[in-house]
């Protein structure tokens, strides 16, 4: 069987066609030929990527990772056996060849990036937009708010990060900056986004100069009991999310209260991490003799002290 692509100057529709030869001194003589006219009808990912919460019919998603590909398959009309396409049929731009496969290719997840992969045949053609994503967390522990993260309802009245103190409890103001990659993915991709915390945490207590560890948690635990402090519809491809944690006075008969905080914020996807861990900490101390309180925040972590001895 000969193999055509759709087009040129004889272009009937696509399909298999027999095409018989006469010899026009002796039309008694004839031969035949089975011709297959072929047109790209459909390029779509086969594995690796998702349309979930992904606006466009020809736009996939997926998150960053090593290994990994996504694996896309051009449909052609009529179908053909991969093993029968000749090697010349279609032309692929993007991507990378898949070894022995004709009408696949692949496109590594490694990267975080755009590649637009093209399958042509004469005339006909078809694409797919593969979105490679991810996110970087930066935590902003100092200086005003970004404007759309004031939005937020319980920042309005700390529009600035850092520590503060109002009504004798001390605050840690922060605002996590989350920037999407590829540039544009924020256009295509509006929902699905969950920005998540998780915290370790020690307090202790001093009475009459003796020291009391009253909690500690080194594991890391849920901190995103809800997504009221989240802006998770993107502005100009960044996400936002703010905290503040406090100290107060919540262990009457103590002289001071000592609190300390580490957290990790990190991005996800329908449900998968697609960001690297960010990590903050809150400190605070609250002495009830003086009436002093000194909150602290800041990027990074902080080692917990070894349990005071009794």
């Amino acid at each position: 069987m000969l193999t055509f692509g759709h087009g040129g100057d004889w272009d009937p529709p696509a399909g298999q066609y027999t095409i018989t030869a006469k010899k026009a001194s002796d039309a008694s003589r004839t031969d035949t030929a089975s011709v297959a006219i072929v047109q790209v009808s459909s390029v779509s990912v086969e594995s690796g990527a998702s349309q979930t919460h992904v606006t466009g019919s020809k736009n996939w998603a997926a998150i960053k990772a090593t290994p990994g590909d996504v694996v896309i398959k051009a449909t052609i009309n009529p179908p053909i056996a991969e093993g029968s396409i000749p090697a010349d049929l279609i032309t692929w731009t993007g991507g990378t060849a898949v070894s022995g496969q004709l009408l696949h290719r692949k496109v590594s997840k490694t990267t975080s990036a755009k590649t637009n992969v093209k399958a042509t045949c004469g005339t006909s053609e078809a694409e797919a937009n593969i979105w490679v994503i991810w996110a970087s967390i930066t935590i902003q522990t100092s200086g005003d708010k970004p404007s759309a993260a004031n939005t937020l309802f319980f920042a309005l009245n700390n529009p600035k990060c850092g520590p503060t103190t109002s009504s004798q409890v001390g605050y840690g103001n922060i605002c996590g900056i989350v920037t999407l990659t590829p540039a544009g993915v924020g256009e295509i991709i509006s929902s699905g986004w969950d920005i998540k915390r998780e915290q370790q945490h020690l307090i202790i207590t001093i009475t009459n100069s003796t020291p009391t560890e009253k909690s500690r948690d080194t594991s890391w635990t849920d901190d995103d009991a809800h997504n009221q402090d989240e802006i998770l519809q993107p502005i100009n491809g960044k996400l936002y999310v703010i905290d503040n944690p406090s100290i107060c006075y919540e262990y009457p008969g103590v002289d001071i209260i000592i609190v300390m905080r580490n957290f990790r914020e990190w991005l996800a996807w329908n449900g998968k991490k697609c960001s690297d861990y960010s990590p903050w900490y809150f400190r605070g101390l609250f002495d009830a003799v003086s009436g002093g309180i000194i909150p602290q925040v800041g990027v990074g972590r902080i080692d917990f002290p070894a349990a005071p001895k009794q």
